[in-house]
């Protein structure tokens, strides 16, 4: 955004702040915020008890300045372009519930950009991520890595869970494979594999990418027709998915991780989701270097989260080894996502008009 229309919108922002308020709690939904849920299932264990509402976070206008002028609480699942474009006041608080689970590769301030002006991304970061109050996280473990990684204090990053994995505790595993197979009836019989990677940036104008480097007919010469092979892009990857892949990128989240008997991704934070099931987890990580290196580094390295065995530098190395799957040896869900325990919204919702209930100056 130009520098003068920020400061334009900052303006009315705070000359709507200058009218008395009531106990808004308004939503914040970006471009993908409908795809991880978080939003949807706060949505449904909050607003009928709070006065609330749903606005677009995806770009500055009048209307959504008003609603966030409004509000004694913001709720954001990711970062939000017109929360980005504001100097929020202080008496509005503003709860980032986040869209990923666990913690893999770099966020945040740590997600600082290679080969670029420092100042200028570090300036970046904090208008991005410098009006957060609250951090929702998924395990107590993580604490101090988000509070670092936001610039928060300890005790503002609380382990509530992240209240999409509820839906994980009432999905109903023979309803989920019923709607499949009604969809997709050529699997039904079939191992399924799911592949979710996560995107890649390109040049042109920030877009973001699939690298695609897995090899399906690699793996349909090697395991022939006793599997399926469904591909589910990230939420904010639109290009589409190669020939020899079924799409399942429409399909809910939760439904397409209840049926899949195994899981491949990359450095996807899709795999703690994916943990509630215990069953395989493969990580395709051909680009390791490059991606580090130009793309984002790793708080853990793949092989303690799912094993040496479990990960693999080339689509014949994971066909052969998908030919002799053994037992589930990882403990993901234990490490990362122990306060997700099917009651996250509710906690989660419990806070927020907790903090509708203090005083509006």
């Amino acid at each position: 955004m130009k520098y003068w229309k920020r400061q334009l919108y900052r303006l009315l922002y705070k000359f709507f702040c200058l009218i008395p308020r009531k106990s808004l709690v308004c939503f914040i939904e970006c471009g993908t915020s409908h795809s991880y849920s978080n939003l949807d299932v706060l949505w449904k264990e909050l607003n009928t008890k709070v006065n609330a509402i749903y606005i677009d976070g995806t770009k500055c206008n009048i209307s959504g300045i008003w609603y966030i002028s409004r509000a004694k609480v913001l709720v954001m699942d990711q970062s939000s372009p017109i929360i980005s474009n504001l100097i929020i006041d202080k008496n509005t608080i503003c709860v980032q519930v986040w869209h990923s689970s666990g913690l893999y590769k770099y966020v945040g301030f740590d997600a600082i950009k290679n080969n670029i002006d420092i100042k200028k991304e570090i300036k970046r970061l904090k208008r991005v991520h410098g009006n957060i109050d609250w951090f929702i996280i998924s395990d107590d473990k993580l604490i101090g890595k988000y509070a670092k990684a936001f610039n928060l204090k300890n005790d503002h990053v609380l382990p509530l869970g992240l209240v999409r994995t509820d839906l994980l505790y009432t999905c109903n595993i023979n309803d989920a494979r019923s709607k499949f197979f009604n969809i997709f009836p050529e699997c039904k019989g079939k191992k399924l594999l799911l592949y979710a990677p996560t995107f890649r940036s390109s040049d042109e104008k920030g877009k973001r990418i699939h690298s695609y480097d897995l090899d399906v007919a690699v793996l349909q010469e090697k395991l022939g027709d006793e599997w399926c092979f469904l591909l589910r892009r990230h939420p904010s990857v639109t290009e589409k998915v190669p020939e020899g892949w079924k799409d399942v990128s429409l399909l809910g989240q939760e439904d397409c991780l209840a049926v899949s008997d195994v899981l491949v991704t990359d450095y996807s934070s899709i795999l703690f989701d994916y943990a509630f099931f215990r069953r395989p987890i493969f990580l395709f990580i051909p680009d390791v270097s490059v991606y580090k290196s130009s793309e984002r580094g790793l708080y853990v390295e793949p092989e303690e989260l799912v094993g040496k065995e479990n990960v693999c530098h080339s689509s014949y190395e994971l066909a052969n080894k998908l030919c002799c799957i053994g037992g589930v040896e990882h403990h993901i869900w234990e490490k990362y996502m122990s306060s997700c325990d099917g009651k996250s919204a509710m906690r989660v919702a419990c806070f927020i008009e907790k903090l509708c209930k203090e005083k509006v100056q």
